[in-house]
């Protein structure tokens, strides 16, 4: 199915269920900041399998921000509601950037999707909640009306492709500087 078509699939349930649209607001504005306070707190106060997790989420998340700026050098596609002067559910304050910046990729999703897979790396029963948000998060900014389906793809493989190469990076320094030999 072609991106504008299902964002607009997607888009055109806003509006309809007042319930439905407050879920989809907190997802899409305010599910970012629960998760960031989830992550901080098990990542704190969990088990060693939750500080390693929290260590690579945070470290992860680092790398993602340049990631991010760098597709942003090349990708320049604006948000849905700039294109078809639609209204989004969400003010542009509860976006992470400008109103009329990129689209490509989701910081939010981006965020999302680091946290997911680093607790997932390390087999956290938390990568099951982290999950349900991930997908809510991701659902919802198209809902709103501020993301194509496309750019929710592209975070979780923004966020994936960060978790990966710190994962990586943090197996070669174990290798190369504390395994026994």
């Amino acid at each position: 199915m072609e991106n504008t078509t299902l964002f607009f699939q997607i888009f055109s349930l806003s509006g309809k269920y007042t319930i439905l649209d407050f879920l989809m607001i907190f997802g899409a504005g305010y599910m970012i900041y629960l998760t960031a306070l989830l992550v901080v707190t098990v990542g704190l106060a969990g088990k060693p399998r939750e500080k390693q997790a929290f260590l690579l989420t945070f470290f992860s998340y680092i790398l993602s921000v340049v990631l991010f700026e760098i597709i942003h050098l090349f990708v320049n596609e604006p948000r849905p509601f700039v294109t078809y002067s639609l209204t989004p559910l969400i003010p542009p304050t509860l976006l992470i950037h400008q109103a009329a910046d990129a689209a490509f990729p989701s910081a939010h999703t981006i965020s999302m999707a680091v946290a997911f897979f680093s607790f997932a790396f390390y087999r956290s029963k938390w990568a099951y909640l982290l999950f349900i948000f991930l997908l809510w998060v991701g659902f919802a900014r198209i809902f709103v009306g501020v993301h194509y389906p496309f750019d929710i793809l592209g975070g979780v493989l923004t966020g994936l492709i960060a978790v990966l190469i710190i994962w990586n990076v943090k197996n070669y320094l174990w290798q190369k500087y504390f395994a026994f030999k």
